[in-house]
């Protein structure tokens, strides 16, 4: 009698639902940046250190002594200024400690940055989750950066074996950097009409496969060193997950519990 430990299909099937379900709901650990100062690249004088100087040597000018380039963002506070905006400002980590313990988190950002109204939030770990007013998902990576917060459902499209199902793959994953909106206005039309064109008509399956591994990083939140599709047509500019995600008015933070039980979500004007 023959026994059939393992149906592929089925397995398969499965996995698929389940990493489909709409309620599944995966959370990243808040992170607060204290582990270290400070950029760890020490720079010579007169070159890139012009922020901030390196141990012994912090009570020097760094455009002679040299040091690092900046400090370490540990959290965000989110601020509204004196005109209205919601902004977010750095703390950062050789900071950190002190803006903590203050009693009065104002006047300690006060004498800091001027131009701030009131604090909204006073402490923001990385990847906290929240919703661009364009509908966008993001995690804070820090005051001026963002990740994407969606994850790429499972694609069920078997073994790449033609170019129908290689130019198919393109399209789903064209469409979720669309939907996400992971990268410009701009840079989306580019993705779906002349990139699309110059996909198609490269000659070689690596030139292709090169492509599409940069797609499925980019849905990851990789936007850097992007050479394939440049090749193609996408460019250099604009690709990072910065101009256009930061916080701002009609920001909606998003509070997770780290088993999904339960969400809450705040919006500020």
């Amino acid at each position: 009698m023959e026994k059939t430990i393992l149906n592929r299909d089925e397995t398969f099937e499965q996995m698929r639902q389940t990493l489909c379900y709409r309620n599944i709901n995966i959370v990243k650990k808040l992170e607060t940046q204290t582990g270290k100062f400070g950029d760890e690249s020490v720079y010579k004088k007169g070159n890139k250190a012009d922020h901030y100087s390196l141990g012994l040597k912090r009570k020097y000018p760094p455009q002679k002594y040299g040091g690092t380039k900046g400090a370490i963002s540990a959290v965000t506070a989110l601020v509204k200024d004196n005109s209205g905006r919601v902004i977010p400002v750095s703390i950062s980590a050789s900071d950190y400690d002190s803006y903590q313990n203050a009693s009065d988190k104002l006047a300690w950002l006060l004498m800091r940055k001027k131009n701030i109204a009131e604090i909204l939030v006073a402490s923001l770990p990385k990847y906290t989750k929240y919703e661009l007013p364009s509908g966008a998902l993001r995690l804070l990576a820090s005051y001026q950066e963002a990740q994407s917060a969606v994850e790429l459902p499972m694609l069920n499209l078997g073994l790449m074996d033609d170019e129908a199902k290689v130019l198919n793959l393109y399209d789903q994953l064209a469409q979720f950097i669309a939907d996400n909106k992971l990268f410009t206005d701009k840079k989306i039309a580019l993705l779906k009409g002349e990139m699309r064109v110059a996909f198609e008509g490269l000659e070689e399956f690596k030139d292709k496969q090169k492509v599409i591994d940069e797609l499925l990083g980019v849905t990851n939140g990789s936007n850097q060193g992007l050479q394939a599709l440049n090749s193609i047509g996408l460019g250099t500019s604009n690709q990072r997950l910065k101009s256009g995600n930061t916080m701002t008015n009609g920001v909606t933070l998003i509070n997770e519990s780290v088993t999904g039980l339960y969400s809450t979500r705040t919006t500020y004007n």
